[in-house]
Formats: structure tokens, sequence, C-alpha cells
């Protein structure tokens, strides 16, 4: 049901875009104008909340508690722990959405930490990302400024195309679609990988990257309020689990 009610709204959003781009565009203008305009606050204060919360989860008792069964153990080294989270950082930093992007990441990269603790776990999505763009941009950054300042480089038109891997949004609507199995359909996964390339045609058709970034913003909206209403349940799930050692 969850899947073919998806695949009936996309297919419509995507003959939408396909017969009139410059309505979407217009369209996704304007809400994104209300949103910001109406919502701008809400986004910046949930932010700043949801980020006060991972920090509190590190230290207070809930941090001990495993991602998975008290058993497990990571099934990845940190080197390609870290790589992954890295990678997942900056896709969704430079591009979109953190908000979002979140029902994808929040279900990929805890399942390739399965095994390692809370504590570790919010401490590796919050500072290997940060630590490594960090660096990335001082060093890397700081010598294309030099060589486009003092030697004209010409790297700003280089720099104009971003591409982005959609591997594990494929993935994770997959597991949406499938009522959660861990390992959906090869075909499930095609199907909607066919279906977010033609969402992004056609949103950069009728604007370009920044029809994407329009786009990612309009939905976080919806999304905001469900990561609100998850931390509350994340407690009291986390509040069974101790009570339960």
């Amino acid at each position: 049901m969850v899947f073919y009610t998806s695949l009936t709204i996309i297919v419509l959003f995507v003959i939408w875009g396909i017969s009139s781009p410059d309505n979407l565009a217009n369209t996704s203008e304007g809400l994104l104008n209300f949103t910001t305009e109406k919502f701008g606050w809400f986004y910046l204060l949930s932010t700043f909340l949801i980020l006060c919360f991972a920090i509190y989860l590190i230290f207070s008792k809930y941090g001990d508690i495993r991602l998975g069964k008290d058993e497990d153990r990571p099934e990845y080294s940190k080197i390609t722990w870290f790589a992954m989270l890295f990678s997942a950082g900056m896709g969704i930093g430079l591009v979109f959405w953190g908000i979002a992007w979140a029902p994808f990441v929040g279900m990929f990269i805890p399942r390739v930490s399965k095994g390692r603790t809370i504590r570790e776990f919010v401490l590796g999505v919050l500072l290997i990302p940060t630590i490594a763009s960090f660096v990335w941009f001082s060093v890397f950054g700081g010598t294309a400024l030099n060589l486009e300042i003092f030697s004209n480089a010409g790297l700003a038109q280089a720099a104009e195309t971003d591409i982005t891997s959609a591997d594990s949004a494929t993935f994770v609507l997959g597991m949406l679609s499938s009522k959660g199995n861990l390992n959906p359909k090869n075909s499930v996964k095609i199907i909607w990988g066919v279906l977010q390339s033609s969402i992004a045609i056609i949103l950069l058709k009728s604007g370009g990257l920044e029809g994407l970034q329009t786009m990612a913003i309009i939905t976080a909206l919806p999304f905001t309020i469900i990561l609100a209403v998850m931390c509350f349940s994340l407690i009291k799930a986390l509040n069974k689990e101790v009570i339960k050692k």
C-alpha cells in the first residue's frame, strides 16, 4: 500500500514537471517564500533543540546502550565507518537537506553503525563530518582561493557542477516501502532509483540545482515536526531499555 501510494504521487509529480515546468518552478518558489518567511524561525529552533538533544544523549545514562542487541558488535572497522559518516555528512550539508534528508540518513547510518553505543554513534556523527570538512575546506579551500585570487586559475567556473550519490536513499526507500524489510528486492530499489532520477531531472529542468534545494527546504517542514515527536518516542524506548536491564 505504501509503495503504490508513493509511486502514484511521484508519477503525478513527474507528469506535472514534464507538462508544465514553469508552473512547477513558480509554485515551488512561492511555497519556498512562504515557508522561509513563516517558518524560518521554526527550522532554526528545531535544529538547535535537536542538537542539544543529541548532546544530552552522549552524557546521559542512555549513552552505553548499543544500537541493536546487547551482544551485537560493530560490523565495520572504524576507518570504514568514518568514511561512511563523512560521505553522508558531506552530501547532506553541502547540497540538501539536513532535515529533508533525515529520514534516509536516519536509517542508513544507524544500520551501518549497528553494535556501537549511542555515545559512540552520536559523537561519530557529530564530530567526524565536522572535523573532516574543517580540514578539507581549510587545506583545499585555502589553496583554491590562493590560485583563484593570485593566479586567475578559473576554479570558480570549474566548480559550478556538484554531483551526489543517492544510493543510500534508494536503499532506505526500498526498506520503507517494503514493510521495513532490511533487504528490499532489487526490483523495488531499481524503481525508486528511476523515480529519484526522474524527479531530479524535472527539478533541474525547472530550476537547476536551486530547484532541488528549494524542494528540499519545502518538504523538510513536515519532517521537522516528525523529528520532534521522534525525540520523545526515543526517550520512552530508551527508558524501557534501561528498566529491562
